[in-house]
């Protein structure tokens, strides 16, 4: 446990560097998820949320009326007193500046895009990321606290699976460092029709020659695996892709002349 005057453990660099073509395995993923500490918001990182100053707690789920959006809302507060044992450098608190909140690790996404299609908006705002949102620019004061709130497309389901990362642009802190604080945060991977599957490929446009090795576009639709009609954001790999076509080699036909007579003849390349 550090002490004030001791330097906290510096963080594990995280990126989203998982293939997402390759099966997930959510429970070999909940046993080795480890602490997201981004670059731009963690130079050095306490070893518990309880040592800080700060904390988050989950205020609560709301679908609206019409139940094609639900509304989830978290509370941040900074501490007007430090806790004993600290790990702040200062002797005061400082404000917190920077939050992360990470979906369950039993939930992962098969697009980059899957968590940005189905997010309607964010308060204060938010970055929208793989499989978590970054909200940055915060001013958190001691004393006081500020709610974030996410609204998700549909009608979105809770995991107690999550986590969040809180920090002032230099310190950070997990709340995986907290024995017993599972974070709930939205769970879109329960509803299995918000996953999807390709359609057959198209060609789009022509060939962009008739001879010697040409290009041409061929695009595909990702689409719900329920009924493989609704547009969904969530499969593997890309929507278009190039193809090689008119791969036949070039003929060209000159014309050779003489005074007795006249001829053609035709070369390839």
């Amino acid at each position: 446990t550090p002490s004030p005057t001791t330097s906290p453990t510096p963080p594990n660099h995280w990126s989203w560097d998982k293939d997402p073509s390759s099966p997930s395995d959510s429970s070999e993923e909940c046993e080795n998820r480890g602490p997201l500490y981004k670059e731009d918001m963690c130079v050095t990182a306490c070893d518990s949320l309880s040592h800080t100053e700060w904390s988050i707690h989950f205020s609560g789920a709301f679908p609206n009326e019409f139940g094609n959006l639900t509304t989830f809302i978290w509370t941040v507060d900074t501490s007007s007193e430090l806790p004993d044992p600290s790990c702040s450098f200062e002797p005061v608190p400082t404000a917190l500046t920077d939050v992360t909140i990470r979906l369950g690790c039993d939930c992962q996404p098969l697009s980059h895009e899957f968590l940005r299609s189905i997010t309607f908006s964010t308060l204060p705002s938010a970055s929208i990321h793989s499989n978590y949102w970054h909200f940055g620019f915060l001013s958190v004061k001691p004393g006081d606290s500020v709610q974030l709130q996410v609204v998700l497309k549909g009608d979105v389901s809770i995991s107690t699976q999550g986590d969040a990362t809180l920090g002032d642009g230099y310190r950070c802190a997990s709340t995986l460092s907290v024995d017993g604080l599972d974070l709930p945060v939205p769970d879109p991977c329960s509803n299995p029709c918000n996953f999807g599957e390709w359609t057959d490929w198209e060609p789009l446009g022509d060939c962009t020659v008739p001879c010697g090795r040409g290009e041409q576009v061929r695009v595909r639709q990702c689409v719900s695996v329920c009924d493989e009609t609704i547009p969904v954001d969530n499969c593997p790999g890309s929507n278009h892709g190039i193809i090689p076509c008119n791969t036949q080699p070039c003929t060209i036909w000159s014309k050779v002349s003489s005074s007795s007579s006249s001829s053609s003849s035709s070369s390839s390349f």
